[in-house]
This record gives C-alpha cells, structure tokens and sequence, in this order.
C-alpha cells in the first residue's frame, strides 16, 4: 500500500506521515515520554510509509518482547495526535530541507530523478516549496487509513525467542487489535521510467569534486534467477570498473555498482554505476565506462571477475545465515512473492552456477545502451 493509496495533492502528507507520528507519541505518551519509559531497555521500534508498502519495524532485546508487542499494538491503535509536535516537526524539517538544498549532492539527486521518472510530481524529492503541502490532520489522517485494519499486515518476528512463549504475546498485543483479513494493494498511478538516453549535466558548488552516476532499467521478471542475475552483474561490473578507472587510470575517488530489482508496482530493474572523480576527468571516464560495459557485452571479461563474485556471495550466505536481518529479509521476501521458503536453500546452488557466460548474457540483457540516463556533477566553475 503505502504512499500508493494517496492521491496526487496528499503525496507530502502521506509520506511524511509515519514521520509525524513517530515525533507525536503514542496513547497518553509524547516521544520524548516514551523515551523516558524505555530508558534502559533494549527496544525500538516505529511506523514507516514508504512509495508502495508502509508497516512497522522494530527490534528488541531477547527478555524485552513484551514492550515490543505494546509499542506496535498503540502505533495501530493509539497513535498521538500532538500539535505541539506537529509544529516542531514542520519547523525542524523546513531547518533540514533548507540545508539539503543548499548541497550540490541534493540537486544532483533532484535533477536525477526528474530524468528518470519524466518529471512525475509523485516521485520527486520533498522540497521547501512543497513543504507548504504539509497539513497536520490530513496526515494524521493517512496514517490512520493505512493502519486502521492490521489485517492487512503480516508480522514477522526473528529472534532468540521461544515461539510458546511468544505466542500468547502475539494474541494479547496483536491478534486482540480489531481488524478483518484483507489483501493490501498497491495503487499503480501509471508512473513510468522515461524512455531512450537521458543525459545532463548539473553545476553547482564550488568544491573541486564530481560525481557520475549511469542508470540501465528497464521492464523485469521478478523470480529468484533473474533477480539473481542483475545483482550479480552489479557485482562483476563493481570490481571490473573500480580496477579500471582506479587502479588503471587513476581520478576516481570512490565506484560502486548496484543492481536492484523490483516488484510494485510493476516489475522492473535499475542497475546504477556511480563514481566520484576530478571535475577535469569526469567526462573522460564516463565515456571510458561506457566502452567497457559494451567490452562485457561482447563477452571480453575476464574469469577472475565472475570467481571473485562467486566467492564473496559464499562467504555473504555463510554469513547471512547466522543473522537475524538476513532471515528476516528473506522470510518478508519469500512471503510477499508466494514462493516456498524451502527455496532458500537453492541459493548455494545458484552461487556455484554463476559464469562468464551468465554475466556476459546478463550485461546484454540488463545493459541496453539505447536506455539509460546519466547525469554528471561538476563545480559551478567547470565548463
């Protein structure tokens, strides 16, 4: 649901709207009683409304369960209505933006996601003129359509718990809050990535940095292998850029490669290539960077690459396995997509299929030159 279920006028006041509420307090408690209350005891937890999904996320110490339940059963049932807090939140939030916008990261974003979502006025950025938007019982009142039936929510709790013990819990703080069964929706409003090469330039600051950001999307089949193909080829494309322009070259201050699929409220992929470098370098290297994603295209990659992928994925499921965030993720995803949880344990065997060939076909697939959109910061005196 999330943000999604907000017409186009509401968006501000939906997005901020588990913000104000988590700054207002719950029942009879402000936010900085509730702090007082909880002084010395492992727990948090608050709301969040993100573009397509909204919820609660929390985490306590393993003896500190029951103060956990009691704080997600008033956030659905109790949340404060504070005016007080309603107006320091809008006084320090307009502080925040003040000084976001006057960074030149900020307006480089700013510029990016015009690009990349054809200037839709729901996905851009909150600003200081959209701030005047803000309106505290309209928000107030998102967040309680979003959050009066929890039976559209699906709880999932990892931990060092014993499940009798907590099951009582679970019926006197979450089963006991009225609601029906229902299937949460996502809004589609028809949002889209911009078609074709979208290319500019944004100077600003005077700082002697520059930062090259270079995102491929396109449409997607949300499944385990393909997502597991474009994160892979993020991770070949992040080792063989950083030797290259770093190592190599030289000028690049710092490169990381992300590939991300996604679900809501279509199926789709970005894959972003990012760097810092020399304002005197920064349209060379980009350049550079698009001749060796079309070398990969073609197959000119190296197996030491997709081997050093293959290896730090092993060691991150070895690793993942002993952590609670890593079932948590995992137990959300495999929830929300209807597949059998038994098919975590398919992931050692995809890790072992991983080659050249995959990657290569990956980067024909995933890395269309003819779609894309790369933005360039540079200092205000760089021409």
């Amino acid at each position: 649901g999330g943000a999604s279920r907000a017409e186009e006028e509401q968006v501000v006041n939906a997005e901020l709207s588990a913000a104000l509420v988590a700054e207002s307090g719950v029942g009879e408690y402000s936010s900085s009683e509730l702090e007082d209350l909880l002084a010395g005891q492992d727990v948090s937890l608050s709301p969040y409304v993100q573009p397509t999904r909204h919820g609660l996320r929390g985490s306590s110490g393993a003896d500190e369960v029951l103060p956990l339940l009691q704080l997600a059963a008033l956030y659905l049932t109790e949340p404060r209505r504070d005016e007080e807090a309603f107006e320091r939140f809008r006084r320090e939030l307009r502080t925040n933006l003040q000084n976001q916008e006057a960074q030149p990261q900020f307006q480089f974003q700013k510029r990016f996601t015009e690009l990349l979502w054809d200037g839709s006025p729901r996905r851009m950025p909150l600003t200081l003129d959209r701030l005047e938007e803000l309106d505290m019982e309209r928000a107030y009142d998102f967040y309680e359509s979003l959050f009066d039936n929890p039976g559209e929510l699906t709880f999932t709790i990892v931990g060092d718990v014993d499940k009798d013990e907590l099951a009582p819990l679970i019926e006197e703080y979450l089963a006991a809050v009225p609601g029906e069964a229902a299937e949460g929706d996502v809004v589609d409003h028809g949002d889209r990535y911009a078609e074709g090469v979208r290319t500019d330039q944004v100077q600003v600051g005077i700082a002697p940095q520059s930062i090259v950001s270079v995102v491929f999307h396109g449409d997607h089949t949300y499944e385990a292998k393909e997502n597991h193909r474009v994160r892979t080829l993020a991770e070949v494309l992040e080792r063989r850029l950083r030797e290259l322009l770093r190592e190599e070259i030289g000028g690049v201050y710092a490169l990381s490669a992300h590939g991300q699929p996604m679900r809501e409220p279509w199926e789709r992929y970005v894959l972003e290539v990012a760097f810092g470098a020399d304002p005197e370098k920064a349209s060379e290297l980009a350049e550079l960077v698009h001749e060796e994603l079309a070398a990969i295209r073609d197959g000119e990659l190296d197996e030491s690459y997709v081997e050093a992928a293959r290896e730090a994925q092993r060691s991150d499921y070895e690793e993942g396995i002993e952590d609670n965030q890593f079932w948590l993720s995992n137990l959300e995803a495999f929830h929300r997509t209807g597949r059998d949880f038994a098919d975590i344990h398919e992931h050692p065997e995809r890790i072992e299929r991983i080659s050249t060939e995959m990657v290569t076909e990956a980067a024909g697939d995933f890395l269309d030159p003819d779609q894309y959109i790369q933005v360039l910061l540079l200092p205000a005196a760089q021409q």
